[in-house]
């Protein structure tokens, strides 16, 4: 076994008996539970267990047990000492979109993941005779020994079992017209054990003779395709009957699936769900089965599946150690340190070169796609949804709140010339989006990197996590760093941080280290009191912020169908934004995800330009400038991510540009009295957009989404400024003219605040540290 063997299971959900086919027939339902087991280094501490679920707070996930006593885990373990081999230490983590005991196989789900993963890690080829054999082991797993849904579950398709003996025998029956499931999933569960306790010893001679007539008939209309005999084949007399004891709305229901289509309805295995079999007709029949449960007072959900031609699915593969590379081509052992630079100097970013190559896109598409659907806080998260492409360390445990999953805001201008449209009429487009990032839970784009770097940071055990800041990433830093338990350092340039920004990171308990100076400067101090004193850094030169960011790249595809717009114009400070938006479009397209790239727009303020002043050179020089810009947010001179950025742009065919001050303001002024509202730094996306329209560039006619990447009450000393700018704007200016003077200070209030903090809560730093080691 390799010890870094990592087995993904992913098994469909079952519906046994279909009415008369008692404990011999199940059915595989497109509806899966997905199990990961991955082998952990010797000595650690095992099993480590967790699960989630697509069905909330529900009652029954909170009783898995999470030791050796968990299923899954008992039947892997089990079945690899059978097969001779040392059961390994191994870290589970399950996925659940199978409601728990619900009559839909959630137990044979977790017998059949475990047997498969066991296989896997002891090198046994999967192969259909295999899994016919696996039957009879994963009854013997299954609570009462019975195989109908474990036959379901590796077999797929509608599958007949029975045992001779001590041999079990399964057979697949073919269906040769397309069927749907319609469930009515109630809220409440039905023990297995109680149901069976209700059903009598005995059976009348008529009783077994009227099922075994119609267990025969079910089959036989369903191999032939024969429907409409369904509603009589799937008539039982041997336990529906006495189940509808505990769930005594159950014969409503089916009646109501069957008088509004339904070929045929039942009981779902034990129950609770119910299931109705459809053909066109499923919406009408769920529709029924609803207002049924209303006027019944049977709380649930219908839900409308597919059923799942292919059993369950393996995935094995070795996990390489995570490497690193920089934009100049160098790679880098894993790292356990906090430098994120390679020796070249150029910020290393994690090799995601593999990363989602096991599906295809289509396949990515419609598992996002289901996520989206989904009630758990993780899939709600516009960053954890995307996790196997963000993060290749599954056994990362999510700090999320969730964040993400921001609006697409419509503002062009074919929608007319009030309310939103306004600010596609300035921008002079056509098709215009606002993508507004200040609607993250601090209120920036920054937390969708800060939940994975600080999640990194909580798996690696720091205890301590720093960043030098404009504002914004130390508010996220904060929060994030509170909901984990660390301490969180903040240093910033003194009075160049708007009075939002700062006053949350007080709220949310960093300790803020004030120091003469600019932002870079800032950065440069952060960085080496990292690497003296074991800091955890989460500024963007930390990759795994970049990785978390990417997310916006994927969201937006998602959010727009899958299909791309033609250009994303978003402001360029620090370049992390730009850098990982342009990552994960190109990862997107690459794993076909996505057919078509857009351009990517960068747009800085004429204030802090460094970037632009390289492109128009062609990238053959860079050189940092003293940042002057009331945009506070990328009031950055010395960008850290300028080489990411440079890669970026010339592989999406994007461009760079520059606005003044006043254009930020004026472009402020449109999307706040638009009711949108933003930060100053976001309105450079949009007055970018309508300089490079201006200049011919962007088309009035293409579509186009401008980031807004902070919300409007982060700089509230620029409210009153934009509002000055509100009146008609002035004509453009020419490429190249000169940004404004510094205009973003914290206000006197929360200056005279601050002068009043303790010396350990904010300190006004000069060159000494101080602090101990903070690991």
């Amino acid at each position: 076994m390799s010890a870094s063997m990592r087995v993904e299971v992913r098994v469909p959900a079952s519906s046994a008996n279909l009415g008369p086919g008692f404990d011999c027939l199940g059915l595989a339902l497109d509806l899966y539970n997905s199990f990961v087991f991955e082998q952990l280094p010797a000595g650690s501490a095992s099993p480590q267990i967790a699960y989630e679920s697509a069905w909330g707070d529900d009652a029954a996930l909170a009783a898995l047990p999470v030791d050796g006593s968990n299923l899954a885990y008992r039947v892997f373990a089990g079945h690899l000492a059978q097969l001779g081999c040392a059961v390994p230490p191994v870290s589970l983590r399950g996925a659940l979109g199978i409601p728990a005991s619900r009559g839909l196989g959630s137990s044979a789900s977790a017998v059949v993941a475990g047997l498969l993963a066991a296989d896997a890690f002891a090198g046994q080829p999967d192969s259909a005779m295999r899994r016919r054999a696996l039957v009879a082991e994963a009854a013997r797993y299954e609570r009462g020994q019975h195989a109908d849904n474990v036959a379901a579950a590796l077999l797929g398709g509608l599958s007949a079992v029975a045992r001779a003996g001590d041999a079990w025998h399964a057979v697949r029956v073919p269906l040769p017209r397309p069927l749907r499931a319609v469930l009515f999933v109630p809220s409440f569960a039905m023990d297995t054990v109680a149901c069976r306790a209700l059903l009598p010893q005995q059976y009348s001679h008529a009783d077994a003779i009227h099922n075994v007539g119609h267990a025969g008939l079910l089959i036989a209309a369903l191999a032939a395709g024969e429907y409409d005999v369904l509603g009589a084949a799937m008539d039982d007399r041997l336990h529906e009957p006495y189940r509808a004891k505990l769930f005594p709305q159950m014969p409503d229901l089916i009646a109501a699936a069957r008088s509004a289509g339904a070929y045929g309805a039942c009981l779902s295995g034990g129950g609770s769900a119910i299931l109705a079999l459809a053909g066109e007709r499923a919406q009408a029949v769920a529709q029924a089965m609803m207002l049924a449960a209303a006027a019944s007072n049977a709380e649930g959900r219908v839900i409308i599946l597919e059923i799942a031609a292919e059993g369950a699915q393996v995935r094995a593969r070795q996990r390489e150690p995570l490497t690193f590379t920089c934009p100049n081509g160098h790679r880098e052992a894993e790292l356990r340190r906090t430098d994120y630079r390679c020796h070249c100097g150029a910020p290393l970013d994690v090799d995601l070169a593999a990363t989602g190559a096991e599906r295809d896109g289509a396949e990515w598409r419609h598992i996002f796609d289901d996520r989206r659907r989904l009630q758990q806080a993780v899939d709600q998260s516009g960053v954890w949804r995307f996790r196997e492409l963000l993060l290749p360390i599954p056994e990362i445990v999510p700090l999320a709140r969730p964040e993400g999953d921001t609006h697409l805001y419509a503002a062009g201008r074919s929608l007319g010339a009030s309310g939103h449209a306004r600010v596609g009429a300035f921008a002079g487009v056509d098709h215009l989006w606002l993508k507004h990032e200040g609607e993250n839970p601090t209120g920036s784009f920054k937390d969708r990197g800060m939940t994975v770097g600080v999640s990194v940071a909580h798996w690696l055990g720091a205890t301590a996590v720093a960043c030098a800041s404009t504002g914004n990433t130390s508010a996220s830093m904060a929060a994030y760093a509170a909901q984990a338990g660390m301490r969180a350092i903040v240093i910033l340039p003194e009075g160049k941080v708007a009075a939002g920004k700062l006053g949350q990171a007080i709220a949310y308990g960093a300790e803020i280290h004030q120091i003469p100076g600019d932002f870079d400067q800032a950065m440069a101090d952060v960085e080496r009191m990292c690497l003296e004193q074991g800091i955890y850094l989460l500024n963007s030169l930390n990759p795994f912020r970049i990785l978390g960011q990417q997310s916006l790249a994927f969201e937006l595809a998602q959010q727009f169908g899958w299909e791309m717009p033609d250009w994303i114009a978003l402001p360029a400070g620090n370049l992390g934004n730009t850098s990982a938006l342009g990552a994960g479009l190109l990862r997107a397209h690459q794993l076909g995800i996505i057919d078509r790239i857009p351009r990517i727009a960068a747009i800085q303020a004429a204030g802090a330009n460094p970037f632009y002043q390289s492109y128009l050179a062609g990238f053959a020089a860079f050189q940092p400038v003293q940042a002057h810009t009331i945009a506070t947010a990328i009031n950055i001179g010395n960008p850290v991510s300028f080489p990411r950025a440079r890669v970026v742009i010339a592989a999406t065919n994007g461009v760079v540009t520059q606005v003044t001050d006043d254009e930020i303001l004026q472009a402020k002024a449109v999307i706040d009295g638009a009711g949108i509202g933003c930060e100053p730094a976001s309105a450079a996306s949009v007055a970018g957009a309508r300089r490079l329209v201006a200049e011919g560039i962007i088309k009035p006619e293409e579509r186009v989404v401008c980031v807004l990447t902070g919300n409007v009450l982060k700089d509230p000393d620029a409210i009153l400024k934009a509002r000055e700018m509100a009146s008609p704007p002035d004509p453009l200016p020419t490429a190249g003219r000169e940004g404004e003077t510094d205009r973003g200070v914290a206000s006197a209030d929360l200056r005279d605040h601050l002068a009043e903090r303790s010396p350990r809560s904010i300190r006004r730093l000069g060159s000494g540290w101080g602090w101990g080691q903070c690991w």
